[in-house]
């Protein structure tokens, strides 16, 4: 029998980015792939909705906004909060982009390799071109950061 870390999937630079559907916070369905040949796209998972960290992170998102769009870049922050939750959270912070909600099955989460032993998401940004190639990723405090994420954006468009 294998153990959960012999299990857990290793995303690197240069991989083809998992495709997935999920729910955004308008109860929307959103695939990764509908962005593929129009759009780059910067997947922030995040832990848990409410927290100071993820407040940290998710804020700087929505103050760079019109960065992103500049950069034809769309922003989709992930967590393992209910949809519910995930509104809530987008309102209080006035984002102008999608909270996509991988709950109850956390499988997005799992198929990125980033799925806890507590179940939740560790943070990771993967920021994946428009031919759906993963250009750059970063995780824990360097996620919290944007500024890598940016760097790769600005390369991108």
């Amino acid at each position: 029998m294998q153990t959960a870390a012999a299990e857990k999937i290793v995303l690197k630079v240069g991989d083809t980015a998992p495709d997935f559907e999920l729910t955004d916070q308008h109860r929307e369905r959103v695939r990764l792939s509908d962005f593929q040949g129009a759009k780059n796209v910067v997947l922030a998972f995040f832990p848990l909705a409410f927290t100071s960290g993820c407040r940290t992170e998710l804020q700087s998102y929505q103050s760079d906004i019109s960065f992103f769009n500049e950069n034809n870049t769309v922003v989709l922050a992930i967590s393992v909060d209910a949809q519910p939750s995930q509104k809530t959270f987008a309102e209080e912070l006035g984002a102008q982009y999608q909270f996509l909600s991988d709950w109850p099955d956390k499988e997005v989460s799992r198929r990125y390799g980033i799925l806890s032993e507590r179940g939740f998401a560790e943070r990771h940004t993967f920021v994946i071109d428009k031919q759906g190639i993963i250009q750059r990723i970063d995780s824990g405090r360097d996620a919290i950061d944007i500024t890598g994420a940016k760097s790769a954006c600005s390369v991108l468009s």
